[in-house]
């Protein structure tokens, strides 16, 4: 009997505590521990009309708009030394490789070049109107509040979990996957982590005609939780589930040119690092040797002579020579100047020195 009634108490333990109820703009308020420690009053945007068709129309345009250019070679297909035999031969007038009867260059021969390939100049962004990509926004804030919603696109989570999920600052300070793990599961929502995740799988494409056979294509994966947290220059949390959709593809350059970038976007925020400091103290000869530089964090698309152009369009100086290296902020460049410029008077502009 002692026996069964400790069970019982155990069970009656592990049970949770119904949620309180709520109103119709408000969600729970959850801490580091996974438990409700109150209410949050959400913004009368989160009651607006769910508009499917706006949220498509809004996401198809900046997504569109982020979408890198590309091109084929100038001179693919045509790298041939080929002669036309003119009218009247009574031979189709395909040029042909020299010496051979070999047909080459035209579209309509093996190797050739393509009849109409894409262009670098092609223009891919879209427009949308301000009052439609408003209305887009608030119909996709008032679409994360809606519970259905949210569990009609496949999210998983427990019954009583208030969604746009909201969690005091201290969720900041977790830094390892276990404590993540662990919050999410006392929240509701690690079922969703375990849904998108071993999610990839190859997207086939089947057989069309005069195709081969059924080929492999880029995976695709299943979106998960996707947290949010105010903007902060530095290291990420490592602990961040991150999935296929939360980064833009940047793909290598093609011969024909480079990506448009905005040239004010490129350099996002300068970094001293201790050698500069050191350099700085140093004797003359050392500093015109390995001195004169200044790191910046820019964007990961940026090329080296996109950097370089908009550095010297920002500061009005001549740039000698440009490093680029990856870290886990992001991607970080070294920009050495002339010896007739001084990277410590540019730092004292900026306010980093």
């Amino acid at each position: 009997m002692a026996k069964q009634a400790a069970k019982k108490t155990a069970t009656k333990k592990a049970r949770k505590e119904p949620a309180p109820e709520l109103a119709p703009l408000q969600v729970h308020l959850y801490d580091v521990a996974g438990k409700i420690v109150g209410a949050v009053d959400l913004p009368s945007i989160f009651a607006s009309d769910i508009r499917t068709d706006l949220i498509r129309r809004a996401v198809t345009a900046f997504t569109a708009n982020r979408r890198q250019p590309y091109g084929a070679a100038p001179r693919a297909g045509m790298r041939h030394s080929v002669r036309w035999s003119g009218k009247g031969q009574g031979v189709s007038r395909t040029p042909r490789i020299r010496g051979t009867m070999i047909g080459a260059q035209a579209p309509n021969t093996v190797g050739g070049r393509e009849a109409h390939p894409p262009v670098v100049e092609h223009i891919w962004a879209k427009k949308i109107n301000e009052k439609e990509r408003r209305s887009a926004r608030n119909a996709a804030l008032a679409a994360a509040h809606d519970v259905r919603t949210v569990a009609a696109r496949g999210h998983r989570f427990e019954s009583g979990v208030s969604v746009p999920v909201i969690v005091k600052d201290e969720i900041e300070e977790i830094q390892t996957v276990a404590k993540a793990i662990e919050f999410l599961s006392a929240v509701g929502v690690y079922g969703d982590v375990e849904r998108a995740k071993g999610s990839t799988r190859p997207a086939r494409r089947g057989p069309r005609p005069c195709e081969g056979p059924t080929r492999l294509r880029e995976p695709s994966r299943r979106r998960g939780r996707d947290p949010r947290r105010p903007q902060r220059r530095g290291p990420r949390p490592r602990w961040r589930p991150r999935s296929a959709h939360d980064f833009q593809r940047v793909r290598p350059r093609s011969r024909a040119g480079v990506g448009r970038v905005n040239p004010h976007e490129i350099l996002l925020h300068p970094y001293v690092t201790e050698k500069t400091l050191n350099l700085m103290s140093g004797t003359p000869a050392q500093e015109s040797r390995d001195g004169n530089r200044i790191e910046f964090v820019v964007r990961r698309e940026a090329t080296k002579p996109q950097i370089k152009e908009a550095f010297e369009k920002q500061f009005e100086v001549k740039v000698a020579r440009v490093w680029t290296f990856i870290r886990e902020d992001g991607k970080h460049a070294i920009i050495k100047l002339r010896p007739e410029y001084s990277a410590e008077e540019i730092g004292m502009r900026i306010g980093v020195f």
